[in-house]
C-alpha cells in the first residue's frame, strides 16, 4: 500500500490536520499524489519518528516485516498477546495514523493494520535483518547456506532459497537447535556477540581471543572477498566467525556504499527467535514507572542566584573585562576569571551562563572594534519573564560548537522534548534519576538512547547540568541513589510562560548600600541592569547571597577611560544608594577625575600635550611605552611619529595612564560619548552630513581590525551606519563603518594647525 492510498481516504479537514502536524498547509487543488510526494522524504516524514515512543516504533518495525507491509488486525493482536490491552494498541495506532504513518481498522472481521513503502524506506532504527541482507548474496552462496543449516536438498531458485533460510532461522525451535549444535569456539563467540547487544565492531572483535586475525583480514582483504571465500576454501569453515556467517546466525555490517565490514550483528530474525519468538518481547510496550526516591535530599535550583549571576556576566562583558578570540568568542581564561569572581566551584558554570545569555539574546554581536559581544538592556524584564527567556533561548538554540549541522535540529528538538516531558513529572516529588532516564527513553527513543552502564563513558543525551540550573533539582537518597525533582512552581512557568509570579523567585530590588570603606553591598535579587551599571565602576569581591563590590582607583580609572565622567559616576552610585554617598567615595572619584585628561592627544601627527613637563618626562622614560617614540617639541608638547591618536590613546591607557583626546583638536567626540557608542555614531553622522552640505573635507581616523588608518576624505553619503567617501589623495572610494571611527576633524582645521 502507498501513502497516497491513505491520503485519498481522508476528508479535506483530516488532510489539513495531518499536514499541520508537519507545519505544512494544504494547497489549493493539491491531490493525494502531490501531497504524498511532498511528505515522502526523510526531511518531512522523518520528523514524525522523533515524536514516537518505543511501542510505536516496534509496531512499525513489525509491519515492515509483513508481506506488503500489511497484516490482519487479529495477527497483530495475537502477536502482542496480553502484554498490553487492545484499547492501548488502538491509542498508539491512532497517534501513528495522525502522522500518516499507518492505517488500520480495529475489527476482528476484515480488520487490518498497514504501513507504507515510503515509511518503510526511511524507518530509523531498523535492526539488521536477513531479509535485507540475503538478497545481495549470489544464488550459489545461498545454496551453500541452505546446505550448512541442514537442508538435504536446497530449493533450485534463488528467491525460494532466500525464503527457506529466513523461515528456518525465524522458527524458535529450529534456530535454538542450530545454535545449540555449534562447536564450542563458535558458540562462545556467538554468546559473546549476543551479550554486547547483538552487535560488535571490528575494534571490539580484535580484542576477542583469536579475533584479531579475522579483523585484520577484513580490514585489508575486504568483506566481499572474505565472505565469498567461505564457499571456495574448505579450511575457512573451521573458523568460529566463518561458521556463524555460513549458518546466518551472524551477518556482517557493511558501510553504505562500501566493500568492507565494519562490524558484525545477530540478525533480527535470529534474535527474536532466540529471545521468545516475538519482536514485541524485545522492548517495553508501556512507559516505565517512575520510582520514588525515599528520603532523598538535594538543593533546589536557586533561580534568584541564577538571575543574579546572569547580571554579573552582562556586567563583566559590558565593563570590557572579557577577552576575545579571533572567531569572536570569549577566551576560556576570561570565563574562568568570571567563575573565580562569582566564587562558584563548578568550572563549567561560567560557560553555561555564557551559552544561556547568548541563546536568550542577552548578548549580541557587536561591530565595535575590540568588542565582539555587547549586553542588551533588560530594564523592563520581570524575574519570571527573564527566567522564561533563558529557558526558551536554551531550548531553541543548539550549542555554537555543534560540528555536525544535521545535529542542530535534533539537539533543539531534544531540548524541547526534555522540557515537555520533565514538565509532566510528579511535582515536588523526588524520583530516581535512572527511572527518569528510562522514562525519557521510552517516550522518545530516537532522541534519548537507552541509558547504558554508568562506567561506559558515553555522554548522556540528557543535558543534566543545564537542566539542573533551570528547572530541576538533583540529590541523593541515604543509600547513594541519584534522584531528581521538578518544583511545582517551575512546572507552572513551563505551562504558562506569561505568569508574573514564580515561587522561590524574589522580585527585583534596585538599590544598594555604599559604605565608607568603599564597598558596595548589593542584595541577591538586585536587578541585572543595576549589576550591569555597577560592574562599570567597581570590582566584584564576594558573591555569596549578597554581592560585595569594591570601589578602587583602578576601577574608577577604568570607568573614566570608558567614557563615564566623574560626575556621572557619582550620580550612578547615588541614584541606587539607600544612604548618602560617603565622603571617602566622593574623594576617590574626585581624585581620579582630576587626573583624568592631564595627558591629551590630538590628530596632528599624533601629539601629546600635558600641563606638567615632569609628566611628559615620565612618559618619555616609561618602559611600558616603548612602542611609542615620543619626540619632544617643547617642555609640555611631544609628537608620536607614525601612530594614530586612537592607538596611542589605547597604549597609554593600558600602561595605567588616563589620557583623553585634546579638545583643542576639535574631535567629533570631545569628552562626550565613547567612540563606537550609539551617541558617538549619531554625532558622526550629523558631522559628515554637515560637511557634505558645505562641500568640505574631513580628516578621519578609523580602525580595521588590528590596524589604525588615517585619510583626508570627501564625504559622499552616510547610510545605515556606513560612511561612503572618496580619498582626497588617491581618489579611491572608501566605505568606513561609523562604529570603527575613532576621530574625525574638519580637514581645513588640520591643515591650519600644521
Amino acid at each position: 500500500m502507498q501513502l497516497k492510498d491513505l491520503l485519498e481516504r481522508l476528508s479535506p479537514a483530516e488532510l489539513a490536520d495531518l499536514l499541520a502536524e508537519y507545519g505544512l498547509e494544504l494547497q489549493e487543488n493539491a491531490d493525494a499524489t502531490a501531497v504524498a510526494g511532498l511528505l515522502a522524504s526523510y526531511q518531512i516524514l522523518g520528523r514524525a519518528f522523533f515524536e514516537l515512543d518505543v511501542f510505536q516504533l516496534l509496531i512499525l518495525k513489525w509491519l515492515v516485516r509483513q508481506p506488503g507491509y500489511e497484516a490482519p488486525w487479529s495477527k497483530l493482536i495475537d502477536e502482542i498477546g496480553d502484554r498490553v490491552s487492545p484499547e492501548y494498541v488502538v491509542e498508539e495506532l491512532h497517534d501513528l495514523r495522525r502522522w500518516g504513518l499507518v492505517d488500520y481498522r480495529a475489527s476482528d472481521q476484515r480488520g487490518f493494520v498497514t504501513t507504507f513503502a515510503e515509511v518503510a524506506s526511511i524507518l530509523p532504527g531498523r535492526a539488521i535483518a536477513l531479509a535485507d541482507f540475503l538478497p545481495t548474496r549470489s544464488s550459489e552462496e545461498l545454496r551453500a547456506m541452505c546446505s550448512a543449516i541442514g537442508f538435504p536438498k536446497p530449493p533450485s531458485l534463488k528467491d525460494e532459497r532466500l525464503r527457506a533460510i529466513v523461515r528456518a532461522l525465524s522458527d524458535p525451535a529450529y534456530c535454538t537447535a542450530l545454535a545449540g549444535n555449534l562447536a564450542t569456539p563458535a558458540r562462545a563467540l556467538f554468546d559473546w556477540i549476543r551479550a554486547r547487544a547483538g552487535q560488535v565492531t571490528l575494534a571490539e572483535l580484535q580484542r576477542y581471543p583469536g579475533g584479531g586475525a579475522v579483523a585484520g583480514d577484513l580490514a585489508w582483504g575486504g568483506y566481499a572477498a572474505y565472505y565469498t571465500s567461505f564457499y571456495t576454501t574448505r579450511n575457512r569453515k573451521s573458523e568460529p566467525l566463518a561458521n556463524l556467517l555460513q549458518l546466518g546466525l551472524v551477518v556482517p555490517i557493511v558501510q553504505i556504499g562500501g566493500w568492507y565490514a565494519i562490524g558484525f550483528a545477530v540478525p533480527e530474525e535470529v534474535r527474536v527467535a532466540l529471545e521468545g519468538g516475538s519482536l514485541f518481547d524485545t522492548d517495553a510496550l508501556l512507559p516505565p514507572k517512575l520510582e520514588p526516591a525515599e528520603g532523598a535530599r538535594g538543593e533546589l535550583p536557586n533561580l534568584t542566584t541564577l538571575l543574579r549571576d546572569v547580571g554579573h556576566l552582562l556586567g563583566f562583558v559590558g565593563a570590557g573585562r572579557c577577552e576575545w578570540r579571533q572567531d569572536g568568542e570569549p577566551y576560556a581564561r576570561s570565563l574562568q576569571a568570571l567563575g573565580k569572581a562569582l566564587r562558584n566551584p563548578d568550572k563549567a558554570y561560567p560557560a553555561l551562563l555564557w551559552s544561556l545569555c547568548v541563546s536568550a539574546g542577552l548578548l549580541e554581536r557587536s561591530r565595535r572594534a575590540g568588542e565582539q559581544f555587547i549586553p542588551i538592556d533588560v530594564v523592563e524584564a520581570s524575574p519570571p519573564a527573564l527566567f522564561d527567556r533563558l529557558i526558551d533561548g536554551w531550548a531553541s538554540t543548539a550549542p555554537p560548537a555543534t560540528q555536525n549541522p544535521d545535529m542542530v535540529g535534533i539537539i533543539i528538538l531534544r531540548r524541547l522534548q526534555a522540557l515537555q516531558l520533565l514538565g509532566n513529572l510528579p511535582p515536588d516529588t523526588w524520583v530516581t534519576k535512572d527511572s527518569v532516564e528510562q522514562y525519557l527513553h521510552f517516550q522518545r527513543p530516537l532522541l534519548f538512547p537507552a541509558p547504558g552502564p554508568k562506567s561506559s563513558g558515553v555522554t548522556s543525551a540528557i543535558e543534566w547540568p543545564a537542566l539542573r540550573r533551570l528547572i530541576l533539582a538533583e540529590g541523593e537518597t541515604p543509600n547513594g541513589t541519584a534522584a531528581v525533582l521538578v518544583p511545582e512552581a517551575t512546572q507552572r512557568l513551563l505551562a504558562d510562560p506569561a505568569t508574573d509570579q514564580l515561587d522561590g523567585l524574589l522580585p527585583w530590588e534596585d538599590t544598594w548600600v555604599v559604605q565608607p570603606d568603599r564597598s558596595v553591598i548589593v542584595p541577591p535579587n538586585i536587578h541585572p541592569q543595576a549589576l550591569l551599571d555597577l560592574w562599570g565602576a567597581a570590582e566584584l569581591e564576594e558573591n555569596q547571597g549578597a554581592s560585595i563590590f569594591r570601589l578602587s582607583g583602578t576601577s574608577i580609572a577604568a570607568a573614566l577611560n570608558r567614557g563615564i565622567p566623574a560626575d556621572d559616576l557619582k550620580q550612578l552610585l547615588a541614584k541606587r544608594s539607600r544612604t548618602p554617598i560617603p565622603a571617602t567615595v566622593e574623594r576617590l572619584i574626585d581624585d581620579q577625575g582630576q587626573r583624568y585628561g592631564r595627558i591629551r592627544l590630538g590628530p596632528a601627527q599624533t601629539y601629546v600635550r600635558t600641563d606638567d613637563p615632569a609628566l611628559l618626562d615620565e612618559l618619555e622614560h616609561s618602559r611600558k611605552l616603548g612602542a611609542l617614540q615620543l619626540v619632544r617639541l617643547a617642555p609640555d608638547v611631544a609628537i608620536i611619529d607614525g601612530v594614530a591618536p586612537s592607538l596611542a590613546l589605547e597604549t597609554l591607557r593600558k600602561a595605567g595612564y588616563l589620557p583623553v583626546l585634546d579638545r583643542g583638536a576639535k574631535p567629533v567626540g570631545g569628552n562626550g560619548p565613547v567612540p563606537g557608542s550609539p551617541a558617538f555614531v549619531r554625532r558622526l553622522s550629523n558631522f559628515f552630513m554637515q560637511l557634505m552640505s558645505q562641500g568640505e573635507h574631513a580628516s578621519v581616523m578609523w580602525s580595521t581590525g588590528q590596524q589604525s588608518r588615517h585619510a583626508i576624505v570627501e564625504p559622499l553619503d552616510v547610510w545605515e551606519g556606513q560612511l561612503y567617501a572618496r580619498d582626497a589623495n588617491t581618489g579611491k572610494n572608501l566605505t568606513i563603518s561609523l562604529e570603527m571611527i575613532a576621530d574625525a576633524v574638519v580637514a581645513d582645521e588640520v591643515e591650519a594647525a600644521r
